[in-house]
């Protein structure tokens, strides 16, 4: 089964979310799907690892692509299963570690965003993860990938009349975290506390791209100016070469 972060705040993920990062996730997110829009084209079939509520799937979908939101959260996928209906859009949900999802046929492409490799804290998932995205694509298909640097790891804090947030990464050692991560919301209807401690992984960039090399990637453009401001190296890439075994 797969591990059910986020579970005790679901509910509150998206507003949680919005009070911490929302100048940053929303230009993340118009950024991500402008890159997209010049390269894909309505209908294509895209599938957006890490999905959590769909901030990526919910627009993308209701901007005409076939898309299927893979995420290990079931309480996550719940969010999204009940917004996609309110907002009358189909996707395609699966409950699935990355490394163990199938596709039934391949996409034009794959999206793994928002820090999300941070959370494949064993090199040997980060591997069988990324034999997954190549498995899952069409031959030449793309893949959107963001690499969260050294400076993403530091002790966070949020301090607003709706949120109060205590982000913080105790080292473990050889890019191992432990991510303790508590706070109180505070709403219209009351007040939401929540609290919870993930492992998550700092991975360099070096290995990171030769991790996807030798499961069929070739690195197409990197984008600086993004890159900076994010605290994420974002890259493209395409899948290429033959079949992608399973490890």
């Amino acid at each position: 089964m797969p591990e059910a972060f986020h579970a005790s705040w679901a509910p509150h993920y998206d507003d949680i979310c919005w009070h911490s990062f929302a100048d940053f996730q929303e230009d993340f997110t118009e950024f991500t799907l402008s890159e997209l829009q010049t390269r894909l084209k309505p209908g294509c079939r895209v599938v957006d690892f890490g999905c959590g509520t769909g901030r990526l799937a919910l627009p993308l979908a209701l901007q005409g692509f076939q898309v299927t939101g893979v995420d290990a959260s079931e309480p996550l996928l719940e969010q999204l299963r009940w917004k996609s209906e309110e907002l009358e859009c189909w996707i395609e949900i699966r409950a699935s570690r990355f490394q163990d999802f199938t596709a039934p046929q391949p996409f034009d492409a794959a999206l793994c965003l928002f820090t999300v490799i941070s959370y494949l804290v064993d090199e040997s998932a980060l591997q069988a993860a990324f034999r997954s995205f190549a498995r899952s694509l069409v031959f030449g298909g793309l893949l959107m990938l963001d690499v969260p640097r050294q400076e993403l790891f530091e002790d966070f804090e949020v301090q607003s009349p709706e949120l109060t947030r205590h982000m913080r990464f105790v080292s473990e050692g050889g890019g191992r975290y432990r991510m303790e991560d508590s706070g109180e919301l505070r709403t219209q209807t009351g007040s939401f506390r929540f609290s919870e401690t993930v492992p998550v992984r700092f991975w360099p960039l070096e290995t990171v791209l030769e991790q996807l090399h030798q499961s069929g990637f070739l690195l197409r453009e990197t984008f600086p100016e993004a890159s900076d401001s994010y605290g994420s190296d974002y890259l493209l890439l395409q899948r290429i070469g033959g079949p992608v075994p399973r490890p």
